[in-house]
């Protein structure tokens, strides 16, 4: 009798295990059939093909990337902060376990080149020279407000320096046929020829002097005002560029 007991005690805490267990089991394997029919098992719900997810898939795969199941979703390659839909979650490759994720927001957008300034390297070149020379002749006639024989040289000799500058810009933009430099153009040659015959000494040396001293004051105005005009070019071109 003792031994029957014993052996009935014995098997129903068998079957109470066994019955723990399956139901445990049978709670985490999943079940699939491909477009073929083949039933295919899984303990994983990632690894169930998108187009092979059953309401019920989806519903355990929702749950497993809800806030709840976010510190196991870390070690499945899911990034923390990015919005993701289950359709986004696509099946693993063969011998790998990590979900892949699409992200629109990590995408860089293709951004739109400006179109360039016309004639900009010019327009750039011409307005650094314009802007030295215009500081050094300002501080000339600042300095000699008169001429006479003896400080005359100190005006006369820097313009010859620059001939070779003014004479390669004008060149430049004839070259270039850039319509809106022709006039700068022009006047920087212009200047360039006469300073270049310009000879230091003679016997009418005190009355040419004195006459290239107010040249040299009308000339700065006139500098002033294309150097004005090239930077209004280069601003008017970078607001359109904005708009």
């Amino acid at each position: 009798m003792m031994k029957t007991q014993r052996c009935f005690w014995i098997l129903w805490s068998a079957l109470l295990i066994f019955g723990i267990l399956g139901s445990s089991a049978e709670a985490k394997i999943l079940k699939w059939k491909d477009d073929t029919g083949k039933v295919f098992f899984t303990d994983d719900i990632s690894k169930v093909p998108a187009q092979y997810r059953t309401d019920e898939h989806k519903k355990k795969l929702k749950r497993k990337f809800s806030p709840k199941g976010r510190a196991s979703s870390k070690s499945s390659g899911v990034a923390e902060g990015k919005e993701t839909s289950i359709e986004d979650v696509a099946p693993p490759e063969s011998g790998g376990g990590q979900l892949k994720i699409s992200d629109d927001a990590g995408e860089e957008k293709s951004k739109k080149k400006k179109p360039p300034i016309p004639h900009e390297g010019l327009i750039m070149e011409t307005k650094a020279f314009l802007e030295q020379d215009v500081k050094a002749m300002d501080k000339l006639v600042s300095v000699f407000p008169s001429m006479n024989e003896k400080n005359g040289k100190y005006l006369a000799l820097p313009l010859k320096k620059t001939v070779g500058k003014r004479m390669e810009i004008a060149a430049k933009i004839d070259q270039a046929e850039a319509p809106g430099l022709q006039p700068i153009a022009d006047f920087l040659l212009d200047s360039a020829k006469k300073d270049e015959k310009f000879e230091v000494g003679g016997e009418d040396y005190l009355e040419r002097i004195q006459q290239l001293h107010v040249r040299v004051k009308s000339e700065l105005s006139r500098k002033k005002l294309y150097l004005k005009d090239l930077e209004d070019k280069l601003k008017k071109e970078e607001d359109t560029e904005e708009k």
